[in-house]
C-alpha cells in the first residue's frame, strides 16, 4: 500500500502539476499505480492448470501435493504411486511428511476400531523417519505407536514400519499404515511449475486541486514476493508511473 502526501493548503498548486497529467480536461487527474499478480500453476500430469490471484496469505502458490499409504513389510515407490517419471522430477525433502497413522485394535470381544491419529512427522538429516505417537485405544488406555522408517530420495522409495506398546492388556492392535504427504520438484518439465504474471495498470481519478481529498484504497495483505519470486514491488511501480509520464507529454 502505498501514499501520496498532497498538501493542499499550503502547496497544492506545485504537487498537483506534478502528479497530474496534462490531457485537455476540465479537472486535474491523479493517476494512483496497482500491480496485479497472477500466479499460473500447472499440475505434476500437466493435464490441468490452476490460477491464483496473488498475494494470498491462505495457500501455497505451488502444484498440488501427492498423499500415500505406505503400509508395513513393503517399499512404496512415490514416483509409481504419483504416476510421474523420475527422469523429471525429484523428491522435494522440505516438503516430505508423515502426515497420519492407522491402527486397528480388535478387543477381547472380537470387535474391531480403527483409529486414525494426525501426526507431523519430518524425515531427518538422515532421510529416516522415527516417531513415538499417543493415541487412546477403546477403553481410553493410552496406547503408544512406535513408527521407523526410511526415505530414498534418489529411488523414491519408501519403507514404515511401526510397533504398537501399552494400551489395553486384552486388545490385539494391528498397524495399517502411514499416510506421507510430499511434494516433487520439476526438473526437465515444464508441469509443476509455477508461472508469475504481472501487471501494472493505473487508476486516473478526477480531483479539484482547490479542496482536500482522501483516496481509500482496498487494502491487501502482501507477503514478500521479493524473496520468494524475486519481484522489486517498488521498482515495478516506478516504472508504470514513468511509462505514465512519458504517455502524458505526448
Amino acid at each position: 500500500m502505498l501514499s501520496f502526501p498532497i498538501l493542499t493548503d499550503i502547496y497544492s498548486s506545485p504537487i498537483i502539476a506534478e502528479l497530474c497529467n496534462v490531457y485537455p480536461v476540465s479537472s486535474p487527474v491523479v493517476s494512483i499505480p496497482k500491480i496485479t499478480i497472477k500466479a499460473i500453476t500447472k499440475s505434476y500430469d500437466g493435464l490441468t492448470t490452476t490460477e491464483r490471484t496473488i498475494p494470498t496469505s491462505a495457500q501455497l502458490v505451488r502444484a498440488n501435493t501427492i498423499d500415500i499409504n505406505v503400509a508395513p513389510g513393503s517399499a512404496v515407490n512415490s514416483f509409481t504411486a504419483a504416476v510421474i517419471s523420475a527422469d523429471s522430477f525429484k523428491m522435494n525433502r522440505r516438503y516430505t511428511l508423515v502426515t497420519s497413522v492407522r491402527v486397528t485394535e480388535t478387543d477381547a470381544g472380537t470387535a474391531t476400531h480403527v483409529w486414525d491419529t494426525v501426526v507431523n512427522i519430518r524425515p531427518d538429516n538422515r532421510s529416516q523417519i522415527l516417531g513415538e505417537i499417543k493415541f487412546n485405544d477403546s477403553t481410553s488406555t493410552e496406547t503408544t505407536l512406535n513408527l521407523n522408517g526410511h526415505v530414498d530420495y534418489d529411488s523414491g522409495n519408501i519403507t514404515i514400519s511401526g510397533i504398537v506398546s501399552d494400551g489395553t492388556p486384552t486388545s490385539t492392535f494391528v498397524f495399517d499404515y502411514a499416510t506421507v504427504t510430499l511434494r516433487f520438484t520439476p526438473v526437465s518439465t515444464m508441469n509443476g511449475r509455477t508461472r508469475v504474471q504481472i501487471k501494472t495498470e493505473l487508476t486516473d481519478l478526477t480531483i479539484d486541486e482547490n479542496e482536500d481529498f482522501l483516496i481509500d484504497l482496498t487494502q491487501e495483505t502482501m507477503q514478500d514476493y521479493k524473496s520468494i519470486f524475486k519481484i522489486d514491488v517498488m521498482r515495478t511501480l516506478s516504472e508504470a508511473i514513468k511509462r505514465q509520464v512519458l504517455l502524458n507529454k505526448d
